[in-house]
């Protein structure tokens, strides 16, 4: 939606000294009307560019510029004026036509350069500097920034990095908002570093080393000014250290040695949320921070595309959030070439959260500042909260352009829901997890794999059912490519199976696929086939049925035709439908325990069950394993879902619903990939004579209470617990 800031855009710009209007190019127009109950009503609507050249800070002694002949333009694709006897409530205005400006926001609009080679540094400053990059802001205010690099050394010191800004709808003068340095003094001192200023910020970044001691140091810093809209008025800080010692320091006789120290403190000030769309959004975080928690943002890098990202913001200002660490970078004595290692331990507040962040490596030197922490290796994360455990971990190693080997695994566990835990090597993509595991070998051969297992179920995926309770995921894939896919010419092989076991029904499916292709420019034959196994719990003469499916296709495309045709087989018991589950689990004989003094809880356990009752069609025996319990026992009756109460009382009181039951689903409810809705009709409790007769009534007095008894909290979804009533 637009602002009225950026209607007046053009109008605003003009205005500025530093801008100058080129032309205004007018692409087209159309004419809408309208007829309303209340009048009528016109529309003109104008496709309107507007064009700037710019000089700043001046024209007459400018240092940067934007080339008249390729200038900043801004284009509205629908802008114009109505003319109208009614307003926007449909009620008569007077006078009875009146002209409004209207924009139609569905057509958006466009602000940019119209080319990179529009931004221009005056001689001889551009045979020095380059310009990196430039950024319009859409947001009030709207500026209009630009980074510009040195293009040559100057030595000893030098500046790389230059921002400036230039505010478009305010009439004020140009600001520096960063400033790159870098020291290289010969056989004393060399580091880099960056300064950085916004409307509520000012931080930076630098890492120096003492060439005469190999003492390397790397620190980052940062003071945020909080706004009263965002829980202010407050002062947030945030301080990063990284110390690199030249040599080990001794852990005694283990061999091993301390080659660096970590540190951060913040004081409001949280962590960036990356990875939000993940089940362990930490290890995220740290893989985005590249194994740095100590570090505001990650240093720019370049893209394939011979770019420069701008690096990742790592912490943010957030009011009463508070965050401490401390790390340390271990190795073995010979130089840490077997195994170095840098862990950081991580607290914050309010919570109170712990993070342990674990970056191990082998065979490898110890990294550089630049690269403490990388990715290569292995990279762990510990969480701790009140609401959960998390572990991530994301094992990678890669020869270059002969191998790559990337394994992500992570485990959860809840401590509000003892069902909500999970355990991946691996995932599949419609899960919330870390991705597959995945194998590169020469650029030519990809393999995929994963094995997930979880304590809530799993969900359909592709041709396989849905779990529900305790499931287990498998799947693997592999593909081969050999030639050119861009020009036409390759060969293309693969395959892969995915499969699930669940057993609250018995339930075992798994999908295999096999497909290839040959293309040679205009021609393509290729082949797949596609095998789905069911092995289902069921009802009848046999406890276990069987369902086979498949299908394979083939294809000629020549061009501009194309033939294919598929062949399917079907064997097993067709229709295989899983066995009902009964509503009932157990009925169990509780306790009762009223409130006792110390030392007289001695006769039967306390709040704990005394025993399951007998299951029998008819009267049990008189031999049968009944349970012996005090007159004060409660009956609690196990069900494995939520019904729905069609009817049923107890002893005259027509039951409560279960509480906090969502009836969208008209009660039902998934499980083993099928959908069942449970009706609770009848309960009844008998007393039963020594004859078998009935006696009436079942119990003395009146009032007898029911109540549901669920371990999901008051507002948590029901449907996948046990209940009691």
């Amino acid at each position: 939606m637009i602002t009225g800031a950026e209607l007046a855009l053009p109008p605003l710009i003009a205005a500025l000294p530093w801008f100058t209007v080129e032309r205004v190019i007018l692409h087209g127009a159309e004419y809408l009307a309208r007829w309303h109950v209340a009048g009528s009503e016109g529309n003109i609507y104008f496709d309107l560019e507007a064009c700037w050249s710019a000089s700043l800070p001046s024209e007459n002694d400018w240092l940067v510029r934007i080339d008249p002949a390729a200038p900043l333009s801004v284009r509205y694709k629908a802008i114009g004026v109505r003319l109208s006897d009614f307003d926007d409530d449909g009620a008569p205005i007077a006078p009875r036509y009146e002209f409004r400006p209207v924009f139609d926001s569905s057509r958006g609009y466009t602000i940019g350069l119209q080319n990179s080679g529009g931004l221009m540094l005056r001689p001889p400053f551009d045979r020095i500097f380059k310009i990196l990059g430039a950024r319009l802001s859409r947001i009030n205010p709207m500026t209009f920034e630009v980074e510009i690099g040195m293009g040559v050394d100057f030595g000893v010191v030098s500046f790389d990095r230059l921002g400036i800004r230039a505010y478009l709808d305010q009439p004020r003068p140009p600001e520096i908002t960063s400033i790159g340095a870098r020291v290289d003094i010969p056989g004393a001192l060399v580091g880099d570093g960056y300064l950085s200023i916004s409307k509520t910020k000012i931080g930076g970044q630098i890492d120096l080393t003492v060439r005469a001691i190999g003492l390397r140091v790397a620190g980052a810093l940062e003071i945020a000014d909080i706004s009263e809209a965002e829980g202010g008025p407050a002062t947030g800080l945030f301080v990063g250290l990284d110390l690199l010692l030249p040599v080990g320091i001794p852990l005694g006789s283990t061999g091993l040695g301390i080659f660096g120290f970590r540190g951060l403190f913040g004081m409001h000030y949280a962590r960036t949320p990356i990875g939000a769309d993940k089940s362990v959004p930490s290890i995220e975080w740290l893989k985005a921070a590249k194994g740095r928690p100590n570090l505001l943002k990650t240093e720019p890098a370049q893209t394939e595309e011979e770019e420069e990202d701008s690096g990742v913001i790592l912490w943010e200002p957030r009011i009463d959030r508070w965050s401490f660490g401390v790390g340390t970078i271990i190795g073995t004595m010979e130089g840490g070439v077997l195994l170095n290692l840098d862990g950081t331990l991580l607290l914050e507040l309010p919570g109170p959260n712990i993070l342990i962040a674990l970056n191990a490596r082998f065979l490898t030197p110890p990294p550089a500042m630049e690269e403490a922490g990388g990715v290569g290796g292995v990279l762990a994360v510990l969480e701790i909260t009140p609401q959960h455990i998390a572990i991530g971990i994301y094992a990678t190693y890669e020869i270059e352009k002969l191998i790559e080997i990337k394994i992500p695994a992570e485990a959860f566990f809840s401590t509000g829901n003892l069902r909500k835990w999970h355990f991946y090597l691996g995932a599949r993509p419609d899960v919330q997890g870390p991705g597959p595991a995945v194998v590169r070998v020469l650029g030519i051969v990809d393999g995929t794999g994963y094995l997930m297992i979880r304590g809530e179920g799993l969900q359909a995926y592709k041709d396989l059912p849905g779990i529900t309770g305790f499931g287990i995921g498998i799947g693997a894939g592999a593909s081969f490519i050999w030639g050119d896919t861009d020009i036409g010419l390759y060969l293309k092989v693969g395959g892969g199976f995915d499969a699930v076991v669940g057993f609250d029904p018995m339930l075992i499916s798994g999908t295999m696929s096999v497909y290839g292709e040959l293309r040679l420019f205009i021609v393509s034959v290729g082949a797949d086939v596609h095998l789905t196994v069911t092995v289902r719990e069921q009802d009848g003469p046999l406890p276990i049925a069987v369902r086979v499916d498949g299908k394979a296709c083939g294809h000629v495309d020549f061009f501009f035709f194309e033939i294919s045709e598929c062949v399917s087989i079907s064997f097993g018991t067709p229709g295989i439908e899983p066995n009902v589950p009964g509503l009932i689990g157990k009925v169990a004989l509780k306790s009762r325990s009223p409130a006792l003094t110390q030392g007289t809880g001695v006769d039967r356990p306390i709040d704990g069950s005394l025993g399951d009752a007998h299951e029998s069609v008819g009267v049990p025996a008189a031999n049968a394993p009944l349970p012996v319990v005090p007159i004060d026992s409660i009956p609690v009756i196990t069900m494995l879902a939520p019904p729905v109460i069609e009817g049923a009382a107890f002893l005259g009181t027509t039951l409560a619903p279960p509480p906090n039951l969502d009836m969208t689903d008209n009660g039902f409810v998934d499980r083993g990939g099928e959908r069942y809705r449970y009706g609770l009709q009848v309960l009844e409790l008998e007393r039963i004579a020594p004859d078998g007769s009935v006696i009436d009534p079942p119990v003395l007095g009146i009032g007898t209470p029911t109540r549901w008894w669920t371990q999901q909290g008051a507002t948590g979804d029901p449907r996948q617990r046990n209940w009691r009533c």
